[in-house]
C-alpha cells in the first residue's frame, strides 16, 4: 500500500506521458497486492457463516471503485483542482488506509503464527530444538519466481472470470 501511494505522486507531478504510464503501471502492480490477500485474510477473520457477508461487502467496495472513480474524478478534474489532484487524493487515501491497516490488522497466516509461537517457546523453555514447519522450508529463487511471478499468469489463463474483472477494473480506472 505504501509503495502504491508513493507511485501516485510521480504521476501527479509528471511532465511527460512516459512517466505517467510507467508510474501508473507500477502503482497498479503494487496496488493489486492488497486485493490479492484480502480473501485469505477474510477467511482467517470470520467463520464460514459470516465470511459470506464479509466477502459481499469487500467485493462491493472493490468493484464500486471503477464505477464511482470516473464520476468523482470528473468532478475533481473539472474543478479548480485539476486532474493532478485525482492522483494526490488517491495517494492520501492509500497512505491513510495503509497506515490504519498496518496498525489494526493482525497477522493471520497460520504458518507465521506457528513460527512466532515456536520462537517464543524456544526462548521460554530454552529448548532450541523447537521449530515450526515454516522454519524447515528453504527459500530459493526458483520457488519464489514460480509462486509469485508465474502463478498469477496461470490463474489468468485458467480462470476467465479474473480476466473479465481485471479488464472491467482497468477500463474503469483508465477513464479517471
Amino acid at each position: 500500500y505504501l509503495i502504491f501511494a508513493i507511485f501516485q505522486i510521480p504521476v501527479a507531478v509528471a511532465q511527460n506521458l512516459e512517466t505517467i504510464f510507467i508510474c501508473r503501471f507500477l502503482g497498479g502492480v503494487f496496488g493489486s497486492a492488497p486485493l490479492a490477500v484480502v480473501g485469505g485474510a477474510l477467511a482467517d477473520f470470520w467463520g464460514p457463516v459470516d465470511r459470506g457477508i464479509a466477502l459481499i461487502i469487500f467485493g462491493s467496495a472493490t468493484l464500486i471503485g471503477p464505477v464511482v472513480g470516473p464520476i468523482v474524478g470528473g468532478f475533481i478534474t473539472m474543478s479548480h483542482l485539476g486532474w493532478r489532484w485525482t492522483e494526490y487524493i488517491t495517494a492520501i487515501m492509500a497512505a491513510f488506509f495503509g497506515t490504519i491497516g498496518f496498525f489494526l490488522i493482525p497477522e493471520t497466516y497460520a504458518p507465521v503464527l506457528l513460527q512466532r509461537r515456536a520462537k517464543n517457546l524456544r526462548h521460554e523453555t530454552r529448548n532450541w530444538a523447537l521449530h515450526s514447519k515454516l522454519d524447515e522450508q528453504r527459500v530459493d529463487l526458483k520457488a519464489i519466481a514460480r509462486k509469485y511471478l508465474l502463478r498469477p499468469f496461470i490463474m489468468l489463463v485458467l480462470e476467465p472470470i479474473l480476466v473479465l474483472i481485471t479488464m472491467y477494473m482497468e477500463i474503469g480506472r483508465a477513464h479517471v
